[in-house]
């Protein structure tokens, strides 16, 4: 596992899709950040990382 921590800047597909990218490569994904109001202070689904 690596020791980086990332932050997304993107909560749409594309950024969820670096996320499940990064997290099977064992990256640590901090938040999303996003500056359309509709995609904030909500969650987000991942799948991968396999831990």
């Amino acid at each position: 596992m690596n020791n980086n921590k990332i932050v997304i800047f993107g909560a749409g597909n594309c950024g969820r899709l670096i996320a499940q990218n990064l997290l099977k490569e064992g990256e640590q994904i901090l938040c999303f950040i996003d500056n359309d109001p509709l995609k904030t202070n909500g969650t987000i689904t991942l799948n991968g990382g396999g831990e």
